[in-house]
């Protein structure tokens, strides 16, 4: 998680995915399924634990849209 410091470009993300603690992964929120676009947003999040239904997460989301920068 910590070295993570640009988001993958577009062909990297899959619509679901299963978690496993201790894990770190690439989220991206767009209005396209298929290319960039400008208003797109990158985060990283870290699986801290999970048990039973709880699941605890770090985030760290880029609020300026089109920016992979994520340290």
């Amino acid at each position: 998680y910590d070295s993570i410091a640009l988001a993958d470009t577009v062909k990297s993300y899959s619509p679901s995915e299963s978690l496993f603690a201790n894990r770190a992964y690439l989220l991206r929120t767009s209005a396209s399924d298929t290319v960039w676009i400008a208003s797109d947003h990158y985060a990283k999040m870290r699986v801290d634990s999970i048990s039973g239904n709880k699941v605890d997460v770090t985030i760290m989301y880029q609020t300026v849209g089109g920016l992979r920068w994520l340290k």
